[in-house]
């Protein structure tokens, strides 16, 4: 989709990786250095909730699911 080499591919991944959690949400401290950027970006002053932007219920509901059925990735 990119359109990368994959050499490129390959590091953006690596970099990607510590940002990833077990079940594809976003920790706290990614959300918060996203809004950060996004922030500076727009020289806003004020941050909005991580619960206003951010809304992983769906996920948290789907993984509590798959656990609750032994699934295993």
């Amino acid at each position: 989709m990119m359109k990368v080499k994959p050499d490129l591919a390959g590091r953006i991944y690596d970099l990607s990786v510590p940002a990833m959690t077990s079940n594809g949400a976003l920790s706290e401290d990614v959300q918060r250095k996203a809004i950060e950027h996004v922030m500076k970006q727009m020289n806003l002053k004020e941050p909005p909730s991580l619960q206003r932007l951010y809304d992983f219920a769906p996920l948290e509901k789907a993984t509590r699911q798959l656990e609750s059925q032994g699934w295993k990735p």
